[in-house]
Formats: structure tokens, sequence, C-alpha cells
């Protein structure tokens, strides 16, 4: 670094860089104690400005105790703060900074079609009011960008979503979750040959798991019957739309939203599924449990299983 050499990654950066450098030492023996190295520690620090964090006396690899061992994280630490306080974190000058450049991405996915839902559903209690959930489709936006980066045909069904949708994919707006369901099965139905109509199913949206038995024509008053006094759960997905008669099974990916700290990825034998669940922003403490239909089996078998 003294010698201007840029031999490897950090060096090349700190010759490249405009920004404060800070420099923590660390070597065996008497190394930092040699002259050649104590000449060099004191041209960085002085000719370069660079911020010098000492090495400590401890043992070191070779087995022997000295003055090398890596300074303590806290002792970097405030170094770093030191370096940088008051400073902008980027050049005001747009000019002078680096251009900015995507990184290319091979086209890997080229030819294949991916079926992406995105966002939550709101099921209709009356023509004014529904039921939804917080869900912004951050998500299956994202998947559905990085698809289209690798060259694949993205169809996006999006329900009620608070992002940009990428512009590139077939976006399908849906509503309430029967109609992400009508547009998932018509998106992913077999063709007359026998082959699926889609090589990947990403499921990120967070669909409603119950909804009013028969919603209202007419705005509810105050005081009228509930709703949601035989509200029935929603059918599985998954199990929907990876049940078609297909020569080819395509991969399947759904994920489930969970207030739950802790969260398994969890495969079931013989089938292409997974449950990833997302952590809600509201989420606070408890754990991960295993879906339903294994709890009901391992139950039933007197087994326990552990997530």
């Amino acid at each position: 670094m003294a010698a201007g050499l840029a031999g490897d990654v950090v060096t090349a950066t700190c010759l490249a860089t405009t920004a404060p450098v800070v420099v923590a030492p660390a070597m065996d023996g008497d190394m930092y104690a040699h002259p050649a190295t104590q000449a060099n520690v004191a041209r960085l620090r002085a000719a370069f400005g660079y911020a010098i964090v000492e090495p400590e006396f401890g043992p070191l690899a070779s087995g022997q105790s000295g003055i090398g061992r890596l300074a303590a994280t806290e002792a970097v630490v405030e170094a770093v703060v030191v370096a940088v306080a008051g400073r902008p974190l980027r050049s005001p000058d747009p000019a002078s900074r680096p251009p900015a450049a995507e990184l290319p991405r091979e086209a890997d996915l080229a030819g294949r079609h991916v079926v992406v839902t995105a966002g939550g559903t709101a099921e209709p209690i009356d023509p004014v009011r529904f039921i939804t959930n917080r869900s912004s489709g951050r998500m299956g936006a994202a998947v559905a960008e990085a698809a289209l980066d690798r060259g694949a045909r993205v169809t996006l069904i999006a329900g009620t979503v608070t992002v940009e949708l990428p512009d590139r994919a077939t976006v399908i707006q849906v509503g309430s979750t029967a109609q992400m369901r009508a547009a998932l099965l018509a998106a992913t139905g077999a063709d007359a040959a026998g082959r699926a109509g889609f090589d990947a199913l990403v499921m990120a949206a967070a669909v409603a798991d119950f909804r009013p038995t028969r919603p209202a024509e007419t705005k509810l008053a105050r005081g009228n019957a509930s709703p949601w006094s035989s509200s029935p759960r929603q059918t599985s997905w998954p199990r929907s739309a990876g049940s078609s008669e297909v020569s080819t099974r395509p991969a399947l990916r759904p994920a489930a939203h969970t207030t739950r700290r802790r969260c398994s990825l969890v495969s079931r034998p013989r089938r292409a599924r997974w449950t990833v669940p997302r952590r809600s922003s509201a989420a606070r403490g408890s754990t991960c449990s295993w879906p339903t239909t294994w709890r009901s089996r391992a139950r039933a078998s007197g087994r326990r299983r552990t997530g």
C-alpha cells in the first residue's frame, strides 16, 4: 500500500477511492516492529492521511506472544466513526461519482415462462367495504423483475399492490382471491399436447384465508347480521395449480405469510411443494410450526416433528 501497488482487490480499492481509509494491520512475530514495516506505516499516516489502528499485544498465530494481534473490534469501529464523522456519504457533485452501471445477467431463462403472483387480495363484504391485508407486492414484483432480467417471459398476476410493477411483464390485475385463482389456473393450464403452460410458478401473493359467505349487494347498515357467521376457508392453490395432467412437472414455489419469528424451509416428499414463511412487520415473538397437514399427520401417527 505504501508503494502504490494494486495486486489485489483491497489495495486496488485504496488506490481508486477518495474516501477515508482506515488500516488495521495484523502480523506475526517481530514483523510489525521491523524498520521496513514501521517506515511504511509512517508513510501511510503522514503522506496518504490513512488512519492506522495499531495492533495489540497478545498471542499470535505462531504461538508466540507479542505486538501484532489485530485490534479489538471496538477500536476498529471507533476509528471508522472518527474517519467518516462530518463527511458526506457521497460526493455532492454527481460528476465526481463513479458511473452507475447495472451488472449484466446471464439470460439463462430465455424461452421459459415464469408465472408470479403478487400483492394481497380484497374480499368484498359489501359494495363499500372489503377485507384485505398489508401486502405491498414488493416480493412478487422483485421476483418478476429478476426473472425478466434473466430472459424469461413473465406473467404477473397482481392483487392490491403499493409498488410499481415491471412493464416488461404481462400484468393481470385482479381483486378477490377467487379472481386471482381463476387467473392463475388460466395462466398455468396445460396445452393440447399435455405440456404445462409454464415452467415455474412463484406464489408470492398474500391471499385471504377466509371470505364472507354471502357478500351484501348493498351497503350493510349498523346492526345487520355479520357476513362472517360461516366463512369458508379458501382452497389450496399450489395443489390446484400443480394437479394438471402434464407431461413435464413445473417448479412450484408458494410463500406463506406469518407473524412468527423463526421460519423453516420444508419440502414435502414426492411433491415440489415448499412452505416459506415471511415475517410480518408486526410480528412479535413466537416460533414457526409445521403446516397443518403435516402436524395432523404427525399427531395421528404418534410422532412429533420439530421445526
